[in-house]
This record gives structure tokens, C-alpha cells and sequence, in this order.
């Protein structure tokens, strides 16, 4: 029974620390990513971002567990082994937190980028409907067949 617990606890310590080494690997792959080019591609950045989140809710269930586990080492190994167990316990919650970190910190800025890229469009839009007016109202100003120098003002500063 002893060495099943073993076995059971050194499977799950494997099983995270691969699952870390994974989960580092996609958000050092992220990041080199930059943001955009454009809103839809930023969109797409964020949905990416919350399967991240998702995956680590999920993972959370197996961190939990291990932060509330018996260590179970063999006795012939002696205090050596609970350290060394302890140690591999330590390095894999800080990476945990680290993940943990990251994601949150970029959960963030994904959404301050998004919130100031969605004003950007809207005074965008806002601009180019002011430009498409204006540019309608020059138009509509004649420049020739003035019969009246008085027209050719009132032209002159509609145009100013």
C-alpha cells in the first residue's frame, strides 16, 4: 500500500510539472505574439487567452489536491527523501504561481487594449463621418459662374 501511494503521488507530481512545462511553453509562445494587427485579430487573442484560463481552472483541481496531500516517502530513503520531496513540491507551486501571474497580468492588458481599440473605432468612425460632411459641403460650394463678386465671398468663406 505504501509504495502504491508512492507511486499514485510521484504520477501526479509528473503529471503537473509536464502539464507546467506545457503550459510555459504555450505562454512564452503567446507572448511572442503581438497584439493584433487589428480588432479582429485581437478578438481572437483574447478568446485564445481565456482557454488559457479555462485550462488552469481545470489544472486547479489537481494543484489542490497535491497542496493537501500526505507525503508519503519510503522510510529506508530517510529525511533526504522528504526533502527532496519537498523541494520538487516548492518548485512546481512557484511555477504554478507564476503561470498563475502571467495569465492574470495579460487577462488585463488583453482587456485595456480591447476597451481602447474598441474607442478607437468608434472615434474613428466618429471622424470619418465629420470628414465625409465636410467634404460634402465643399462640394457643394461653386467655384465658377459668379455673376456677383458677393457670391464668390460668401463661397470663398464657406470654404474657409
Amino acid at each position: 500500500l505504501h509504495k502504491v501511494l508512492m507511486d499514485l503521488q510521484n504520477q501526479q507530481l509528473k503529471e503537473l510539472h509536464d502539464w507546467l512545462t506545457k503550459t510555459e511553453e504555450r505562454t512564452r509562445k503567446m507572448e511572442k505574439e503581438p497584439f493584433g494587427p487589428d480588432l479582429e485579430d485581437l478578438k481572437c487573442q483574447v478568446q485564445q487567452h481565456k482557454v488559457l484560463q479555462e485550462d488552469l481552472e481545470q489544472e486547479q483541481v489537481r494543484v489542490n489536491s497535491l497542496t493537501h496531500m500526505v507525503v508519503v516517502v519510503d522510510e529506508s530513503s530517510g529525511d533526504h527523501a522528504t526533502a527532496a520531496l519537498e523541494k520538487q513540491l516548492k518548485v512546481l507551486g512557484d511555477r504554478w504561481a507564476n503561470i498563475c501571474r502571467w495569465t492574470e497580468d495579460r487577462w488585463v492588458l488583453l482587456q485595456d487594449i480591447l476597451l481602447k481599440w474598441q474607442r478607437f473605432t468608434e472615434e474613428q468612425c466618429l471622424f470619418s463621418a465629420w470628414l465625409s460632411e465636410k467634404e460634402d459641403a465643399v462640394n457643394k460650394i461653386h467655384t465658377t459662374g459668379f455673376k456677383e463678386q458677393s457670391e464668390m465671398l460668401s463661397s470663398l468663406q464657406k470654404l474657409a
